[in-house]
């Protein structure tokens, strides 16, 4: 079934019921939704009462004045009065003399009349309504696109769905939980985040009960203004954030351009001050006056996307760490999980020397993870999905051990099969708190940098952070090396030769660098031995790696 026949069944449903007087006012509503939202809906509408009332001309009618309507309903009073009645038989004449004792006279009556008379009133209620809607009274109009929601619950009668028109309406919409994206006709970029309770009032002003928003104008020539309670936010050109409570107590951060803020609308006695870039404010506590406070960075959610689960509240770093352990670069990743090398999946890793080809594995399962691989043997290595050639790769003995991972809580040994801590000096890099990469010899992961900047329009990735070292509780000594590629070109090398701490390292990133990736390999020890795996203790460590937004 198609879904305009699902709307026509649905139609058909509500016409009957309203018909037999049992619509309830919930499906009245829907009725009159389904009239304005579906041009087929009203077509079918007329085709029904032109069918039943027998009146060509009901389309034109119904968009009519009121005069004209009222027009109607005296020829729908005509029609009734010139009606055929039904034959019926004859009663004989004891039966009638009974009749007539014991009724009223009074004249004959169609059922098939009355029956029609009904319909045709009952349908006439609903295109009085429509008539009122489509003669200057509409319910609201058109002026914003839901775009995106994440864990949307709205109270009835909405449903969060992408690619929902929002309209002017005197009802206001209720968000329960979660957060919406909201992109309106005139180009403002809106982030809603629940509870809260709103309505547009045009396509450049929304009026807000409760709640956060996050308002981006850029695109918005006309500017865009927030009304709460109290106050009043109008501005051209910026990025600010409302937030206002029960009581209709207000907070405006402005993070770009410069706002006005009209306060005082309870009590008629309006202030005017302008909130330029870098400042934020609190109006209504205390006999309404305004007070500075400090601007908060995080307090409003500036961008969301559904796709990866990322609620974007304007952080400047991001995590690889998180992830590798499944997550988006802002916490949404687990510690002690990572990415099987062998099947380039998330799940847990395992400790246990192995060996693979050398070839290049893209991770699916993330958009931010490009891939991983083994280098084994001094042969070109690939480095990403689109074939990058690393061709200076050194040749090692093609074995690792661990899994990459995000933060493992520890890492087995055969000496210590419940596992140990990992440590870069003075850090335990085991805890969440100091979350860091797992990346033993030999192993390679390439990240997407593309893939964070389109999900976070206006930023752009200034530079990469790590420490990096050894852990100082690899019970053997061991060595290796450290690699940083990006597209597939060195930018940094680091041979480490002891355990602990080495290197703090920052690599400037520009706007067209895609390909990130990190390296270790083991210092030329060929020919491992479960027994006595020389690179077995490679226990190296990428300390807090993150990416620097600007």
């Amino acid at each position: 079934m198609t879904p305009e026949d699902k709307m026509l069944a649905e139609l058909s449903e509500l016409l009957i019921r309203l018909m037999d007087n049992s619509l309830t006012a919930e499906e009245f509503q829907r009725l009159q939704t389904l009239l304005r939202e579906h041009p087929l809906a009203r077509q079918y509408y007329f085709d029904l009462l032109t069918t039943v009332a027998g009146m060509e001309e009901i389309q034109e009618i119904a968009s009519a004045e009121e005069e004209r309507v009222t027009a109607l309903l005296g020829a729908l009073a005509e029609n009734e009065r010139t009606a055929t009645a039904v034959p019926v038989e004859k009663p004989s004449e004891k039966q009638e003399k009974s009749e007539t004792q014991t009724k009223p006279a009074g004249p004959a009556v169609s059922k098939l009349s009355l029956y029609a008379l009904l319909l045709s009133s009952a349908a006439l209620l609903m295109l009085m309504a429509y008539a009122l809607w489509v003669s200057g009274k509409p319910t609201g109009v058109e002026v914003a696109t839901l775009t995106d929601c994440i864990d949307a619950k709205w109270s009835l009668p909405y449903s969060p769905q992408k690619g929902m028109r929002l309209m002017t309406d005197d009802e206001p919409i209720q968000m329960l939980k979660g957060f919406v994206k909201v992109q309106t006709d005139s180009g403002a970029q809106l982030i809603l985040e629940a509870p809260a309770e709103f309505r547009f009032r045009s396509g450049d002003e929304l009026a807000m009960s409760y709640g956060r928003i996050f308002v981006n104008v850029a695109g918005a020539p006309n500017g865009f203004t927030v009304q709460t309670q109290k106050s009043k936010i109008i501005d051209l050109g910026t990025q600010f954030g409302v937030y206002t409570d029960l009581r209709g107590d207000s907070e405006l951060h402005v993070f770009e351009g410069k706002t006005v803020l009209i306060a005082g609308l309870a009590n008629q006695q309006e202030r005017l001050l302008d909130v330029p870039a870098g400042q934020a404010c609190l109006f209504g506590q205390k006999k309404e006056t305004i007070v500075p406070i400090p601007l908060s960075a995080d307090t409003f959610a500036k961008w969301i996307d559904s796709e990866v689960g990322l609620i974007w509240r304007g952080q400047k770093e991001i995590s690889l760490a998180d992830v590798v352990g499944g997550g988006n670069g802002f916490g949404t990743g687990q510690a002690d999980q990572g990415i099987r090398v062998e099947t380039a999946a998330f799940g847990k890793p395992e400790c246990r020397t192995r060996r693979t080809g050398n070839g290049y594995f893209p991770v699916s399962a993330s958009v931010f993870v490009d891939g991983i691989f083994v280098p084994d043997g001094g042969r070109e290595q690939t480095v990403s999905s689109t074939g990058l050639i690393f061709g200076d790769c050194p040749k090692t003995s093609g074995f690792y051990f661990m899994d990459p991972v995000s933060t493992p809580s520890t890492v087995r040994s055969r000496k210590n099969p419940k596992g140990l801590p990992i440590r870069l000096g003075d850090t335990d890099y085991s805890q969440p708190a100091h979350p860091c990469l797992f990346l033993h010899s030999n192993l390679g992961i390439t990240f997407d940098l593309q893939a964070f900047t389109s999900r976070l329009p206006g930023v752009e990735i200034a530079e990469f952070r790590s420490e990096i070292g050894i852990s100082d509780t690899a019970e053997r000594a061991s060595s290796a090396v450290f690699w940083v590629l990006v597209d597939g070109q060195v930018r940094y090398r680091k041979d480490v030769q002891k355990r602990g701490p080495a290197d703090i390292i920052r690599i400037p990133l520009e706007k067209t660098d895609r390909f990130l990736t990190l390296m270790t390999t083991d210092a030329g020890d060929l020919e491992p031995e479960w027994e006595d795996n020389p690179n077995g203790y490679d226990w190296c460590v990428w300390g807090k790696p993150i990416l620097i937004l600007k």
